[in-house]
C-alpha cells in the first residue's frame, strides 16, 4: 500500500510541475502580446499556492 501511495504523490508531483512549467512558458511566450507582467506574475503565485494547498491535502 505504501509503494502506491509513493507512486500516487510522485505522479501528482508531476502533473503540478508540468502544469506550472506550461503555464510559465506560455506566460513567457506570450506576455508581450497577449497578457500584462502583472497579469503573468498572478498566474505565477496563483500556481504556487495551488501547489501548496494540493500539497498539504496529500
Amino acid at each position: 500500500m505504501y509503494e502506491t501511495e509513493e507512486s500516487i504523490k510522485k505522479v501528482q508531483q508531476l502533473v503540478i510541475e508540468a502544469i506550472a512549467t506550461g503555464v510559465k512558458e506560455l506566460c513567457d511566450e506570450h506576455s508581450r502580446k497577449l497578457i500584462s507582467k502583472q497579469t503573468e506574475t498572478k498566474l505565477i503565485r496563483l500556481i504556487e499556492d495551488l501547489s501548496d494547498a494540493f500539497e498539504k491535502s496529500i
